[in-house]
């Protein structure tokens, strides 16, 4: 084989990569201490070769030159105080049957890596490894690729990762790739979690561990999927929760013990889940779960609140939310206005709520709050608004208003003394111009629009974007002034002769 096709096999292709340099010694986790020198360019065959036979670690970018997809990602699993890490990773990927290689990494951790057969985008597969580093026990483990998108072409490199395989040489490193990549499809299939996809994130690698090692904590589990069977299958969750008892739990628990279960949670009119302690804590994935249709905080806070419907979002500046709440106890549904504070801030979230709904929801903290806000704005539906219902259109009348009623000249030289140039245009429209300074006094003066020069300068700019206005500079006996034009057009110019009028009559 040639070199290059052991890189056309991993398929890399960064945009960037480094080399690592030892420093010797170990930080304060107990960290080899090394530095890396980015380097702007892909790497050559020769370099990654010196990686595989051990002269030298080099660590790329994930992201592929697309900026979003990858094709290999990773979890750096830290935990240098346990020598039997990477035998503790092991058992846990075979457990889950992942297709994966792993290795010690030269800094005391593990370093687990998976390798697919073609692009895919990067979001859900970091979503997915993120799920697989919780089944696994190591939910702080580090994900690569660690960014959805990089924005090479603005300079952006991201997190690199060291490239597996330091020191085993190129042909055995090949061979490894060859024996653990796997389709997209199958990928995904294996973090399929079946009937549980929809339920707590728990329960699916509790029920497998329980499968492989038996089921340690038979009664907290079982409570956990009658309260999950109870909010999916409500006519029939008790029946459901006798047949996976006496089917998959092994061995399974007492038929007074499930009765006495079930008996409790009919008394509850709501159920909760149980997150803390054991088994629940190592293996959960809040993040994933309060996402999902019957998840905790889907069935405790947010998701049961807010309509199926979503937000929509109207398009001013600022923009204008509108949700669909579920009063929680009579189920009525109404369609409630939110400023940004209000959606973004929980707190004001829950006195919107008490003011449209007459109830205070149990919602999660801000931090949790905010990955909600987030996921409803990924599939928000933004309602365009018409330019007469925008800041810019009301600033352009201004801008009408300010030429047509303000002392004007036929010299541009008047211009440094705060009057408006006009010009005869075609189609018996006016050329207008005018100094920003100018007009915003005018919008100071009248308590019209925005008054702040920033804004009014963004403003105007926005304007000339949208083609209502230009720029122009000209030279006034040796000063060069910016000024803004425009066409006041035939409609504005009878708006002048009513203004005249109320004037006379005011």
């Amino acid at each position: 084989m040639t070199h290059g096709h052991h890189l056309n096999l991993l398929n890399f292709f960064p945009r960037a990569y480094s080399v690592r340099r030892m420093l010797g010694g170990t930080d304060d986790k107990g960290k080899a201490k090394s530095t890396y020198a980015a380097v702007r360019q892909a790497p050559a065959t020769e370099l990654l070769i010196g990686h595989w036979e051990g002269k030298h670690a080099v660590s790329v970018q994930c992201i592929l030159e697309s900026g979003n997809t990858c094709q290999w990602g990773a979890l750096d699993i830290d935990s240098y105080d346990d020598p039997k890490l990477v035998e503790r990773v092991r058992r846990a990927a075979e457990l889950f049957k992942l297709p994966c290689y792993i290795e010690a990494s030269k800094s005391g951790g593990a370093h687990v890596y998976f390798f697919l057969d073609q692009p895919t985008i990067a979001k859900p597969f970091r979503r997915a490894l993120q799920k697989l580093a919780v089944w696994m026990g190591f939910p702080r483990a580090e994900i690569r690729p660690a960014q959805d998108e990089v924005d090479f072409a603005k300079g952006d490199l991201g997190n690199f990762m060291v490239l597996p395989g330091f020191g085993i040489g190129a042909e055995k490193m090949r061979s490894i790739i060859q024996a653990n990549t796997v389709s997209v499809k199958d990928f995904n299939d294996i973090t399929d979690e079946g009937d549980f996809g929809d339920g707590p994130a728990c329960l699916f690698p509790l029920q497998r561990l329980g499968e492989a090692n038996g089921f340690n904590n038979r009664n907290l589990f079982l409570y956990q999927l009658a309260v999950y069977f109870r909010y999916k299958f409500p006519a029939e969750w008790a029946d459901r929760v006798r047949s996976y008892n006496e089917n998959i739990i092994v061995p399974s628990l007492p038929f007074n013990e499930v009765n006495a279960l079930i008996g409790q949670l009919e008394k509850n009119a709501k159920c909760h889940y149980r997150c803390s302690g054991e088994p629940f804590e190592d293996v959960c994935n809040k993040t994933a779960c309060q996402f999902r249709k019957f998840g905790v905080a889907a069935r405790e806070s947010a998701n049961s609140l807010i309509s199926p419907e979503g937000i929509t979002v109207l398009g001013t500046d600022p923009p204008v939310y509108f949700a669909t709440l579920v009063n929680p106890v009579s189920g009525e549904s109404i369609r409630v206005k939110l400023n940004t504070d209000q959606l973004l801030n929980v707190n004001q979230f829950k006195k919107r709520c008490l003011e449209t709904l007459n109830a205070i929801p149990s919602l999660p903290k801000q931090a949790d709050w905010e990955a909600v806000v987030s996921k409803l704005m990924a599939s928000a539906q933004l309602i365009p608004v018409p330019f007469e219902q925008t800041e810019e259109a009301r600033v352009l009348d201004a801008i009408y208003r300010y030429c047509l009623t303000s002392v004007k000249s036929s010299r541009a030289d008047d211009l440094l003394r705060g009057k408006v140039w006009l010009e005869q245009g075609a189609d018996q429209g006016l050329v207008a111009h005018f100094r920003q300074v100018d007009f915003i006094n005018y919008l100071s003066t009248h308590r019209v629009g925005t008054t702040k020069s920033q804004e009014a300068h963004a403003t105007l700019n926005e304007l000339c974007r949208l083609g209502h206005l230009l720029t122009e500079q000209i030279d006034l006996g040796g000063v060069q002034v910016l000024v803004y034009k425009t066409i006041i057009h035939s409609r504005y110019l009878e708006l002048q002769t009513i203004i005249e009028q109320e004037k006379e009559a005011g």
